[in-house]
């Protein structure tokens, strides 16, 4: 029995003391080998063009400005002028109801993003799944035994038993998600 136990820790002794198989030099190897390299205009045509490079027609050159205005394109506006002059034609009466619709529509928004229950969610997303409860279980259950495996190899034993089966009820519940 001595025999044998010797001759499988001198087989993985060799195992481990071997030469990898594969090596890798990395002072060989050139990191833009696979980049693809950009093709230059021709004829007008142009095919897989970094966005960044720019053609001397396409920039316009403009005088620095100090001052910063938003842009905002001319629908934009024109539907902000349309809405402001909406508002300006209702009569005082509109406006206050306007106001007040427009805080109960907020109040509801805000309460919904404060919430953590969503529309349409029920209580069983809340609770743990069986298989996951009964992983977590077990997977507790053998982290705490290979604590005490140091007072006996039983501990040792029944810990990895316990944590291979946590692993399989884990693989089952990722299995049905």
């Amino acid at each position: 029995m001595k025999k044998l136990l010797l001759l499988v820790i001198g087989a993985l002794a060799a195992g481990a003391c071997s030469s990898p198989k594969y090596t890798y030099h990395f002072d060989h190897y050139d990191y833009n080998s696979g980049k693809k390299q950009p093709k230059l205009i021709t004829a007008g045509v142009s095919e897989n063009i970094s966005p960044l490079i720019m053609s001397e027609e396409s920039v316009v050159t403009t005088s620095a400005s100090t001052v910063e205005t938003p842009v905002a394109k001319p629908e934009e506006k024109a539907d902000k002028q349309m809405i402001l002059q909406k508002i300006r034609a209702m009569s005082q009466e509109d406006r206050a109801r306007l106001k007040k619709d427009i805080k109960t529509e907020l109040k509801k928004y805000t309460d919904l993003k404060k919430s953590p229950v969503h529309v349409g969610s029920n209580t069983a997303t809340k609770e743990w799944d069986r298989d996951l409860k009964l992983a977590a279980i077990f997977g507790a259950v053998g982290l705490v035994l290979s604590l005490f495996s140091g007072v006996n190899s039983v501990f040792w034993v029944l810990a990895v038993i316990a944590l291979v089966i946590g692993v399989v009820f884990l693989i089952k519940w990722l299995a049905r998600q």
